[in-house]
């Protein structure tokens, strides 16, 4: 890595990626994050409590930051402080000079080809949309949360709370230890460092809530889901909207992974190793096989011309830049193959500008697939700048390929742009060997659980669920509307007593902790709604899937209340039969059909699979 001044180093990087990517640390609206409640009772009780239960006490940053030093085994240096803030006081800060003012937005290339209108930033500005948008920010300088003072529902409190606190920790814990060298890895720096904000607000909340019981999987499936980030930075232009959530998205997808692949101490390894191009962060399997960005050296200016910037567009900017004229689907943004690149902006003696840019691609049909996107892109281009804008560097472009090679100029004269083809060409240089950043890693498919959950079927008088080998009795029960998330809810009557079951299949380990949760989920809100639910007993039960526990509650002479809970595949899921009913024989007739219930699964490598799709699908954390 090339040697700098190290006073001027750390003054920049702790600006850049203290102001930029730690400052913005859950600037993002909550409902970018979390997804929605999912309760067994169909109902958001969040706020819901059991009688009796200790009162909610305040979240206390600090604390939160604590614990997750904890779970993380990092040692929090020093307090951590929060404080409220209003659009106006967050404002004042940000706009308060910094030790290093010379340090610029990240994006003059905006200008440069016409997405932004010159002397204006792209709306809307980065203050702007903080005063406005920000739930929350991270000040590193003074170890302090600034908070929005917003009533929010008590989970995106909890999940932007914890998204801060996990900034705090980072920047005190001293983790942050690379030097970017270029824009392009200053992004997918910040995006580890987002990423795992994200990931750790995620395990934050899953530790306290049951609608996460799958809670990894289920929410990176949800984060790849374009239409969630839709609505954030609406007015933005698309390349700067694109830039501005891949940190979040991207970057909780890469950590995400990589957590499920070895948790906290697989992901602690990675500040020590970050993401060194956005290329590794859109394609974590690049990552962990250590594929580094092909070397291309800057672009020379032109005789008669200086070189006014210079860096790396990388991936991420470049299909940013292809966003403008291609759809999401078409085929230069899904199979990219980006290997390296540097671009150039110079100037003549008449200040014109002008755009000089070497790429090369992991493969000749890449390179083609980019070349015809650049020869299209002029038309395009016209349509889509900012208003008020003008191309800078003038219209005449030149697009040159040669083999896995493409140089692309914008400005100059024919004869000029003619000349420095070659040397554009000649500039990418040797691919690099590949270095596993973290030894030897294997990446699991992520399938949303949503896709394979409460997707079963009566066959055969059964409740029959394929993707999780579960069965259960329905010939003597009608099938009535069940609970969100629920597999099925049954229903019988015999003579004047009548019992409801319902079953859920949560695709964690039964633990102390989680079966207390299960209980107040499901008789919190009933108590809410009637008499008060008496204990009864506790006890295992024979159920067709191994011993169960059983608790019983009464809410008067002949009614009965029971949640029942029975760890399978070596209790890496967890089935849980919530069942009601009054009059007589009503637990006898749960009982009953405990004995039917079904779950046949093989356990391949601590993963929970069906036998019929053990091939085709991984499911669970």
């Amino acid at each position: 890595m090339q040697a700098r001044p190290r006073w001027r180093t750390e003054r920049r990087i702790r600006k850049a990626t203290s102001a930029w990517a730690l400052a913005l640390a859950g600037c993002m609206a909550a409902s970018i994050h979390a997804p929605a409640g999912r309760d067994p009772d169909d109902r958001d009780s969040s706020h819901v409590r059991p009688r009796n239960a200790p009162p909610i006490e305040p979240l206390d940053i600090h604390a939160i930051a604590l614990e997750l030093a904890a779970r993380r085994g990092w040692t929090l240096k020093g307090p951590v402080r929060g404080e409220n803030a209003d659009e106006s006081a967050i404002l004042r800060r940000f706009e308060t000079p910094g030790p290093d003012s010379s340090v610029s937005p990240p994006d003059a290339l905006w200008q440069v080809f016409g997405l932004a209108s010159p002397g204006h930033g792209p709306p809307p500005t980065l203050l702007s949309f903080v005063a406005t948008s920000a739930l929350g920010l991270y000040d590193s300088q003074a170890s302090l949360v600034w908070a929005r003072p917003e009533d929010l529902d008590t989970r995106s409190r909890d999940w932007a709370l914890a998204h801060r606190a996990e900034h705090a920790l980072q920047d005190r814990a001293g983790v942050i230890k690379a030097f970017p060298l270029d824009a392009d890895e200053a992004l997918a720096l910040r995006s580890l460092v987002e990423g795992d904000a994200e990931v750790a607000a995620a395990a934050s909340i899953a530790k306290r809530e049951l609608w996460m019981d799958h809670w990894l999987v289920q929410w990176l499936s949800w984060e790849q889901d374009p239409s969630h980030t839709a609505r954030a930075f609406e007015g933005a232009p698309a390349f700067g909207r694109r830039q501005w959530t891949f940190p979040y998205v991207e970057g909780a997808r890469l950590v995400g992974s990589i957590y499920r692949a070895g948790g906290y101490a697989l992901v602690n390894q990675m500040f020590d190793h970050p993401p060194v191009s956005t290329e590794q962060v859109l394609h974590p399997d690049k990552y962990v096989a250590g594929e580094l960005p092909i070397p291309v050296g800057a672009p020379a200016a032109p005789e008669g011309c200086v070189r006014l910037m210079a860096g790396r567009m990388g991936e991420l900017r470049t299909r940013a830049l292809l966003d403008q004229c291609e759809t999401p689907a078409d085929p230069h943004l899904q199979s990219l193959g980006w290997g390296g690149d540097a671009f150039a902006v110079v100037q003549d003696a008449n200040e014109r500008l002008a755009v000089l840019w070497s790429t090369v691609w992991d493969d000749e049909p890449s390179a083609e697939r980019f070349e015809s996107a650049m020869r299209s892109r002029e038309a395009c281009m016209r349509k889509h700048q900012a208003p008020g804008a003008a191309l800078p560097v003038g219209s005449e472009t030149t697009v040159a390929r040669e083999g896995d090679r493409v140089a692309y100029l914008m400005g100059m004269t024919a004869d000029s742009r003619t000349r420095s083809v070659r040397a554009l060409l000649a500039l990418p240089g040797t691919r690099p060997t590949h270095k596993p950043p973290l030894g030897n890693v294997r990446l699991r498919t992520i399938v949303d659980p949503q896709s394979f959950m409460a997707r079963g079927e009566i066959r055969n008088n059964r409740y029959v669920s394929e993707a999780l080998g579960l069965s259960a009795a329905a010939g003597a029960f009608d099938t009535v509307p069940a609970p969100a998330n629920a597999e099925i809810a049954l229903e019988a009557y015999f003579g004047i007593s009548m019992v409801r079951v319902t079953l859920y299949a949560l695709l964690t380990s039964s633990t102390k902790e989680l079966n207390e949760r299960i209980v107040r989920r499901i008789v919190g809100p009933r108590e809410e709604n009637g008499p008060p639910a008496v204990p009864m007993a506790e006890a295992l039960v024979s159920t067709g899937s191994g011993a169960g526990r059983a608790l019983r509650w009464s809410r008067g002479a002949t009614r009965d209340l029971a949640v029942v809970i029975v760890p399978v595949c070596e209790n890496k899921i967890t089935l849980v039969v919530s069942a009601s009913g009054g009059g007589y024989g009503v637990w006898e007739r749960v009982k009953d059909w405990l004995r039917s219930l079904r779950c046949v699964l093989v356990c391949e490598r601590g993963q929970p699979m069906t036998r019929t799709r053990a091939r085709t699908r991984v499911i669970g954390q």
